[in-house]
């Protein structure tokens, strides 16, 4: 997401209250649940807000998420799951 030459850009806004800062464009990587199964994908483009770490991606990069989830291709690695209690 490129807001260097939009007028929006000073008006984007931390979606959690209170937290001051500013999002700056990062490569994310995101946890999803998917189908009943834990998925992560890296190396996604997103704008980060560099203090609590609030996340959001452009609708062309959900829509390509949402590619990626439904395709069934076989993972490129696997990460151990560990549950808590």
């Amino acid at each position: 997401m490129d807001y260097a030459n939009n007028p929006r850009k000073n008006i984007m806004k931390c979606t959690i209250r209170g937290c001051t800062g500013e999002y700056k464009s990062r490569i994310a990587n995101q946890t999803f649940r998917y189908e009943g199964k834990l998925v992560i994908i890296d190396g996604i483009p997103a704008e980060v807000y560099d203090v609590c770490g609030d996340t959001i991606f452009s609708s062309d990069t959900a829509q390509q998420i949402e590619i990626i989830l439904k395709s069934h291709q076989p993972p490129q690695g696997h990460a151990p799951l560990y549950r808590y209690g």
